[in-house]
């Protein structure tokens, strides 16, 4: 096997691995069907009225942060179309299905119900969350922070992972559709 495949075979499986083994844990202690992940899905409308905010989150926070010299996404490599095909299914949904399962999932189904209490476990789980990303500049974190915050607030509104899953999968997939546009 080749190395870029091997690569984009790890991009891919890690995520999904990590989030069925979330999935199979939480099944056999019955926090799936409790609503600790958020399992269920969330009602049409409000759903529809998230992804309407974020939509305009994308829009705005690509000129406010493009002015304030944010990290452009880089053009990906000329590659293999099988290639790409496993990149956008690893980076634009396998990626986002797992950190949400796991942060606005399964840490944010914990933490709510603690002293904490759910505003409080959605701005520490924003933090935690935008430290995964280190690699990035300081404009870019900030950006991560705030996609955070909203992930996890309409993770509590809509009392469904759904909701952040497809928001985060919008995010990802408009920035690979920024880096193969060139």
């Amino acid at each position: 096997m080749d190395s870029l495949l091997g690569k984009t075979l790890l991009k891919l499986l890690v995520p999904l691995a990590a989030g069925i083994a979330v999935i199979l844990i939480s099944r056999k202690r019955r926090a799936l069907w409790r609503g600790e992940l958020g399992w269920q899905a969330p009602r049409l409308l409000p759903f529809l009225g998230w992804m309407v905010i974020w939509a305009v989150w994308i829009a705005l926070s690509e000129r406010l942060f493009t002015a304030m010299g944010m990290d452009r996404p880089t053009q990906w490599p000329s590659c293999p179309l099988s290639i790409v095909v496993l990149r956008i299914a690893a980076i634009g949904l396998a990626g986002p299905f797992c950190e949400e399962i796991v942060t606005r999932g399964l840490l944010f189904g914990r933490l709510r119900d603690t002293r904490l209490g759910p505003w409080t476990s959605i701005v520490l789980i924003s933090l935690a969350w935008t430290a995964l990303h280190y690699r990035y500049g300081l404009v870019t974190l900030l950006a991560v922070f705030c996609d955070g915050l909203l992930f996890g607030v309409a993770r509590y509104r809509t009392a469904s992972i759904w909701t952040p899953v497809a928001m985060h999968s919008m995010g990802n997939l408009f920035s690979i559709w920024q880096s193969l546009s060139g």
